[in-house]
């Protein structure tokens, strides 16, 4: 694990932009239990916007997105201070959100994308992802493909070349 102060010393190596491509956060082998669960959770602590097609629309439960997202395009955008990060519940058995790094451009939006992950690694009680754009696998693999991940203890893992020339060192929770 990594020491937390380490992981937000790093956050400009972590979110450099790179010509427009996302970090895209994961949690693979999800159920539709985690799925809802996450779902209760963004529209109970945070600002969403649910859209078919373009049009916003209430949030409607995990079945009723998967049967529309058939038929429309579904999104789900969760607004941040200063940035976004959305969901297109493309695959079923991953939780898959994405952000543009080029919005993470202060450190105290840096903090808060690292507690949103901790937030969901605690709510899903697995761990959670953040990766560059199209990265996927089991979580063997992500745990070494990820730019970093935390556990549900809030316990970060951040690969060393983006520790800024540190290498990782003690464990430490938020």
């Amino acid at each position: 694990m990594t020491d937390y102060s380490i992981v937000l010393k790093s956050w400009r190596k972590i979110f450099e932009p790179d010509c427009g491509t996302l970090r895209d956060i994961l949690s693979p082998e999800a159920t539709a239990s985690d799925w809802q669960s996450l779902l209760d959770y963004l529209s109970t602590d945070h600002r969403i916007q649910y859209s078919e097609d373009g049009t916003i629309c209430s949030l409607p439960p995990l079945d009723t997105i998967r049967q529309r997202s058939e038929k429309v395009s579904v999104a789900l955008s969760i607004q941040m201070e200063g940035y976004t990060i959305n969901s297109y519940f493309f695959i079923p058995g991953e939780i898959e959100m994405d952000l543009l790094p080029d919005e993470i451009n202060s450190e105290n939006k840096a903090k808060s994308v690292f507690d949103f992950l901790s937030s969901i690694a605690r709510v899903l009680d697995k761990e959670v992802f953040l990766t560059g754009e199209g990265v996927n696998g089991n979580v063997a693999q992500l745990r070494s493909a990820a730019v970093l991940f935390v556990n549900p203890a809030r316990q970060f893992s951040l690969r060393p070349e983006f520790a800024n020339g540190q290498e990782p060192t003690a464990k430490s929770a938020l």
